[in-house]
Parts: structure tokens; sequence; C-alpha cells
């Protein structure tokens, strides 16, 4: 063949060794041809970037060649005597001097379920060497010593497990995401969780659970995140929780989404997470977020006595009750989860309660406080806000309260032209901060009487408990072409009877007096008391309100 031309590209090239590459220019090569170091004789290639042409920093940037594989694996040399240096990838450089360290060490600082031969999507149950990984870092000879207590990683893909995984105290299982991780229970025989929390006194093949627990040996300082776990919507599978937080202290649960597939929950010891406790000792300051509850019966569950669980930012959608405390208790237990804090959560098309809180005794002292959660369409049976079957919150114990909670249900029955029975949406011992700006135009009758708004007559007594009362504060203000009005309303319902309304006000414009009053009229059938108004004969009024409520 003829040699039509020949084009060289030159790059700056040089014997580096005693004065280190100089500062390239943007997008230059540089090749040193003996390394930068005084005792080096490999070339090195480098390409320049600087700050004045846009970058970030100034700075060459080192290219690896196939000259650089010997120097991190060499044929002769292991990574036990491999080394690694960290290396400042900006100005300024770090303040501290870098230590090389051994590479074996450094590369052992994070345990992935794939170093321990672990391949996701084979078919294959891995229960068992998911629990020998487990034992292998947690239940260890030097399982007392902080540096043992490594992070596992479960890498995207799903894996297949058929019976528990026992999980010791200080334990930090890390996925790489909601439906990249996927743990899947399959047992066509046996219902058991995938997860259950074991004490410190645990050995492998004997797992210490919920009823031989010690105080010093109770699960803590756990962290599980980043995974999906489902089960198939078999009749076996249907009936146990996915995680057993047994005596959980101080730990998270977070980032993981529960879902039951191809079905929906229909037994009630279906649960994503059933929070436990034993005696004295018990659950404490576990914290449940960012988690998806999906297909479950319940979401969250708890009939133990335990102590400040925190469900934070998780979505609850088609389950037959989001978050349960205290429903069915066990025996020696006496009120069921106190103070918890249930905040800026999600429920949707839930059957019956988001929110149930009960006890065997309906005077106990729960503390629970719900604040900034939304729930829309629960409590209906999935028929939609205006066919209710229960309250959405149910508090039957006392000292609980519901702040700017939004309730879907409240939304649409206080609207004046509903016929709907009014099921309130917080029901039992609790009071009711709302301080959302509802607004009502048109504000004009004469002396013919119109609704306002309807509200939800006395919670009705359940059997066992004493009459229930209930009281309504409304703060308005009323806007008319010549004068305004600023009042507030006080009035309150006992054993479902409507008392007059108490309305202290005050007016400023216009030296017309109107002739304006509010008074309730309650509705037996509906169990509604409606608010209604008449006296007010300035056209193109508005009104807006906040509602306030206290139950008892």
């Amino acid at each position: 063949m003829a040699v039509v031309e020949i084009a060289r590209i030159q790059v700056r090239r040089g014997d580096a060794r005693s004065t280190g590459m100089p500062q390239l220019e943007t997008g230059e090569f540089g090749w040193a041809i003996q390394g930068t170091q005084a005792n080096t004789i490999e070339p090195e290639l480098y390409i320049g970037n600087k700050a004045a042409d846009g970058a970030s920093y100034t700075t060459n940037t080192r290219i690896l060649t196939v000259l650089d594989l010997p120097n991190i694996f060499q044929a002769n040399t292991n990574l036990t005597t491999a080394s690694y240096t960290f290396k400042a990838n900006q100005d300024p450089v770090i303040l501290t001097t870098p230590a090389p360290r051994n590479l074996q060490g450094k590369l052992d600082e994070f345990v992935s379920l794939r170093d321990m031969n672990i391949v996701p999507s084979t078919g294959t149950f891995v229960n068992n060497v998911i629990q020998d990984a487990l034992n292998d870092l947690y239940l260890n000879s030097d399982r007392n010593q902080p540096v043992s207590r490594l992070r596992l990683g479960i890498p995207p893909g799903e894996y297949l497990v058929s019976a528990t995984i026992y999980v010791p105290p200080n334990t930090e299982i890390i996925g790489a995401g909601i439906d990249k991780s996927i743990i899947t229970y399959i047992n066509s025989s046996t219902a058991e969780p995938v997860f259950q929390f074991v004490d410190y006194g645990s050995t492998p093949g004997s797992y210490v659970t919920l009823n031989s627990m010690t105080s010093n040996g109770i699960p803590t300082n756990n962290v599980l995140s980043g995974m999906t776990i489902r089960f198939f919507g078999t009749d076996t599978v249907n009936s146990t929780p996915m995680i057993m937080a047994d005596c959980l202290t101080d730990s998270h649960i977070e980032k993981i989404k529960f879902i039951l597939v191809n079905n929906t929950g229909t037994s009630a010891s279906n649960a994503g997470i059933s929070v436990r406790g034993q005696g004295a000792l018990t659950s404490n300051n576990l914290t449940i977020r960012d988690c998806i509850f999906e297909n479950l019966y319940y979401g969250v569950i708890s009939n133990y006595d335990t102590e400040n669980t925190n469900i934070y930012n998780n979505r609850f959608y088609n389950l037959t009750r989001g978050i349960v405390f205290g429903e069915n208790l066990v025996a020696g237990n006496q009120t069921g989860p106190k103070r918890a804090k249930i905040q800026n959560n999600k429920f949707n098309y839930i059957k019956l309660e988001g929110v149930l809180v009960t006890a065997t005794n309906y005077t106990a002292t729960t503390a629970v406080s719900l604040s900034d959660n939304s729930f829309v369409d629960v409590g209906n049976n999935q028929n939609g806000d205006f066919n209710p079957v229960t309250s959405v919150v149910n508090f039957f114990t006392a000292d609980n309260s519901s702040w700017n909670d939004h309730f879907s249900r409240f939304e649409a029955l206080t609207l004046p032209g509903s016929t709907s029975t009014f099921i309130p949406a917080v029901s039992g011992n609790a009071r009711i901060i709302d301080n959302k700006i509802r607004s009502f135009s048109g504000f004009s009758s004469g002396t013919t009487s119109s609704t306002m708004l309807r509200l939800p007559a006395s919670p009705l007594p359940t059997a066992g408990q004493p009459l229930r009362s209930a009281f309504y504060t409304i703060e308005y203000n009323l806007k008319t072409p010549v004068y305004s009005r600023f009042g507030t309303m006080n009035f309150s319902t006992l054993d479902s009877i409507g008392d007059l309304i108490v309305d202290d006000y005050v007016i400023s414009g216009d030296s017309y007096q109107p002739t304006l009053e509010f008074f309730s009229e309650l509705n037996t059938s509906t169990n509604t008391i409606n608010v209604k108004y008449q006296g007010n004969t300035q056209s193109n009024s508005i009104i807006t309100f906040t509602i306030n409520q206290f139950f008892s």
C-alpha cells in the first residue's frame, strides 16, 4: 500500500524525576518518560486542567496505563502487602499528611454480600449465607471492639430467602435503595419474619429471642436501610410481620418498602413491622422513617408497652389499618406504646383507622402525638369519604393530640351540602389543633338561616367506655363591603346534644350594627352539628375561619 501521508502528534515530554510534572495547559498531554519521582523508571501520562479556562480548580490529572497495573496488583504480591495512599483531588491540599495504608485493610472497611459469594437472581435461597455473614461480622470473638462492627452492604438485585435472618446488636445493613436491593420471602409451609432482632448473648445457630433477652443484651444501635422486602400473596406468608423489632433501642429502620405482592393482607397477623418488648425490657427510641407500606393488613403494629417510637415521613397505602398501638395487648402489658411521635406521614386508601391507639384500660395515658400527617380516603372501607365506617384516627387512651393533620373526610363532610353521616375524623381523648384557614363566600342570608359548615356531634361511646363530649373553638373574620367582624365561637356537645354557641366578637367599619348571629342545630340522624347563621344583609361577604377541637 502506498504511503500517502504521515501525521505525527507531539506532546510535552521529558524526564520529570527531579522537577516533577509542570502545570500543563488545559487539554495538553504530558509524558514523563521515567516518571515523576526520584527513584522511578516507568513512564507516566498526565493531562492538564486550569481554573482560568473554566475548570473548578487547576491541576494535572494522571491517566492510568497498563504500566500502572503492577503497582496495584502484582503477580508476586497479594493485597496484604499492597499499599494505598489517599490523594487530595482539589486545591487546597488537605492539611494532614496522608499515610500509606494496607490495601486489604482499606477494602475491608466495607463488606458486601458479593464478598460472601452471594449473587442475586440465581433462583437459590441465600438466607443461610446472609446469616453466616452477620454471624461473622457481629457475633465474632472481637464483637466488643468497635472496629469490628463493619457495615454490610446489599448490592442491587433480588435475593430469595425462606427463613428468618437473625440480626444481632450493632448491626448495620444497607441496601442500594428501594426496588434496587430486593429481599423476597418464599415459603409455602412456614410463616416467618424476614428479619428478627436478637440479644447480644446470641451465638451462631443459637439466637436469644424476645422472651430470653437480658437488660445488658437488648438489640441497640441497629440500622436497616435501603431495600424492598416482599412477600408473595399466599395464606402462609400472609400471617406474619415482615420485621420483628424486638426490644429494639436507639435504632433506625428506614428507606424500606414493605409489600405483599399479588394480594392484599387479610390476616391480622400480617404487618410490615411489629414493635415488641418484654416487661421492663422494651423497645425505646426506635425510628421508622422514609418507608413504604403497601398491600398489607397493618403497616406498623405494637401490642407491647414500648416507648418513644418515632414514625416519620412514611407512606401507608392500601392497608386495613395503618398504625395500630395496643389493639390486643399481650398479657402483662398495660398501655401499649407511650410517647410515640407520628409525623409527616401519608395515609392513602386505608380501609379502617389510619391510626388506632387503645389499651385494656381506657383511662391509660399514652401521650401519642400526631402532626402534619395527611389522611386521604381513610376509614371508609375504600368507598370514599362520603361513606365513613370508622374514625380516621381513634384515641381510646388519654393525653393524645393531633396538630395540623389533614383529613380529606373532614374537608368533604364539613361542606354545607353534604348529607352523609358524620363519623368524626378523630375520636377519643384528643386535642386537635388545626391552623388551616378555611373560607366561605356568599355569606349573606338576611333573616333566613343558612348553614355555614357541618361538624361531627359527640363521638359515639364505645362499649365499656363513658359517654363522650366535644368542645369546638372557631375563630373567624367576616369581611363585608361596609364592616368587618372578628370573633371566637365556642360551643360544646355532650352525649350528642348540641349547645348554644357563645360568640365573642368585635366590629370595625361603618356605624351600621348588623344583627348577625350564629347558632347550632343538631341532626341526630347524621350525627352532625350544623353551624348556622342569619342576620347578615350585606352581599359579597366572605368569612374565613379556623376550627380547633377537643374530645374527651
